[in-house]
C-alpha cells in the first residue's frame, strides 16, 4: 500500500471524527507529505527523511506549530500502524525527532508582591479604575494560607494561595 493510499484513509477518518478546523490543521501537514511521499511505502520512509520533511516543512515557525507539526504526522503514523496492523515501529517516535520538536517550556507565573499591588492601586490614576482594582486580604489561619480577592470592574476574584509557596520577585 502506498502513502497515498494511507493519507487518503486517515483524512476519510478525519472528516468523519473531527471538526473542521482539525481536518484543516492536519491537511497542511498531509498534503506536503503525500507530495513528496505518495508512491512510497509508508514502511520504507525512516525517521531521517520525516526529520528532513519536518525540518523543511517548519523551518521557520514557532516552537509550539513545529511541535504541532510533529504530533500531527506521529498521530498519522500512529492511525495507519494501528488501523493495519504493521509490524513496524512508528519513526516518529525516534529520539532525534521527539527532541528536536519538543514542546516550549512553559514559563512560570509571576506572583507580585503585596506591596507591588498597592503600588498598581494606588498609582492608578482615576478613581473609577482605582475602584474597580481594589484588593482586600482574608486569612485563613487554619490552613495557613491568605485568600487574595480582587474586585475587577464588579467581578470579585479570588485565589489561594499556599504561604510557604509564594515566591517573591
Amino acid at each position: 500500500m502506498t502513502a497515498q493510499e494511507d493519507i487518503n484513509m486517515f483524512k476519510y477518518y478525519l472528516q468523519i471524527n473531527h471538526k473542521r478546523k482539525t481536518v484543516e490543521s492536519y491537511n497542511l501537514v498531509l498534503n506536503k507529505f503525500e507530495t513528496d511521499y505518495a508512491q512510497k511505502p509508508l514502511e520504507e520512509i525512516t525517521s531521517d527523511e520525516i526529520f528532513n520533511f519536518l525540518e523543511h516543512l517548519t523551518h521557520n515557525l514557532s516552537k509550539s506549530t513545529r511541535r504541532l507539526r510533529y504530533a500531527q504526522l506521529k498521530a498519522f503514523y500512529n492511525f495507519i500502524i494501528e488501523r493495519r496492523s504493521l509490524n513496524m515501529r512508528n519513526p516518529c517516535n525516534m529520539p532525534l525527532l521527539s527532541k528536536a520538536f519538543k514542546a516550549p517550556k512553559n514559563t512560570p507565573h509571576r506572583i507580585l508582591e503585596r506591596e507591588a499591588v498597592d503600588e498598581m492601586i494606588y498609582n492608578t490614576k482615576r478613581q473609577r479604575d482605582r475602584l474597580s482594582m481594589h484588593r482586600y486580604d482574608n486569612v485563613c489561619p487554619c490552613f495557613h494560607k491568605t485568600k487574595h480577592h480582587f474586585l475587577v470592574n464588579g467581578v470579585n476574584l479570588s485565589c489561594n494561595l499556599d504561604v510557604h509557596s509564594v515566591q517573591t520577585v
